[in-house]
């Protein structure tokens, strides 16, 4: 079970290094004030990239372990019921934290 943490550390460690070292080729080394419209139009585009690319890294990876851990804890008798109750409250949360992000970056937006 150690050693497979240490392998993920190590392969993100190493999907980093990748990607740092990708965008550091693909970057040209003096941008100028000209080159910047096209930043600004592939911002958007990177940024959901780099939330699409790491739910479903996420997914494959650490996510599921919340859920393997609540299935082990409780005992047979009460597990569906329990189950069901986690999934619940897992969602609600879930839930206010997306209503409340479009208040909150209207309130903090300047």
């Amino acid at each position: 079970m150690v050693s497979d943490f240490c392998s993920w550390i190590l392969l993100s460690l190493l999907l980093d290094r990748i990607v740092v070292l990708v965008l550091g080729t693909l970057l040209p080394p003096n941008i100028s004030p000209q080159d910047l419209h096209f930043w600004n139009s592939a911002a958007p585009i990177l940024a959901l990239d780099g939330v699409l690319i790491f739910s479903v890294s996420f997914s494959l990876g650490m996510g599921g372990i919340p859920w393997v851990i609540m299935s082990e804890i409780f005992p047979v008798n009460v597990k569906g019921l329990a189950g069901s109750l986690v999934t619940i409250v897992n969602w609600l949360g879930s839930w206010i934290i997306s209503f409340a992000f479009n208040f909150l970056m209207n309130w903090s937006s300047s």
